[in-house]
């Protein structure tokens, strides 16, 4: 993803090229920007732990795309759903959003803390 301005002044966001690459960076990066930028505070995002162990091999930050539910505690978890690649959409139905997974770090335990995201 890029963030910049164009000659004239006015802001640009290049999101990727893939479908679902384009989707996740919108809703992580572009849609809170363009609520500060038009007088609206951003959705809060929620802090939720896995139910399951997740894995990410890149060396980059990782969103996974997830279902939410709550535990007998009240506790959020997510339950990560496979990811065939970034231009699947069609991995992301019946889901409710995403987590954010930290860059260099593959296995992610349940019970894992981390942000979920809405669509």
């Amino acid at each position: 993803m890029w963030f910049g301005r164009d000659p004239h002044g006015a802001l640009v966001f290049g999101l990727p090229g893939n479908p679902l690459s384009a989707m996740t960076c919108f809703h992580r990066y572009v849609r809170d920007a363009l609520r500060r930028l038009s007088g609206t505070e951003p959705n809060q995002p929620l802090k939720v732990v896995l139910s399951q162990q997740a894995t990410h091999l890149a060396p980059t930050t990782g969103f996974l795309p997830v279902t939410i539910h709550s535990s007998n505690g009240g506790i959020l978890k997510v339950t990560p759903l496979p990811l065939g690649n970034s231009g699947n959409v069609a991995s992301v139905l019946g889901t409710d959003g995403f987590v954010q997974l930290p860059a260099n770090r593959k296995k992610f335990p349940a019970g894992f803390e981390t942000t979920f995201f809405r669509w």
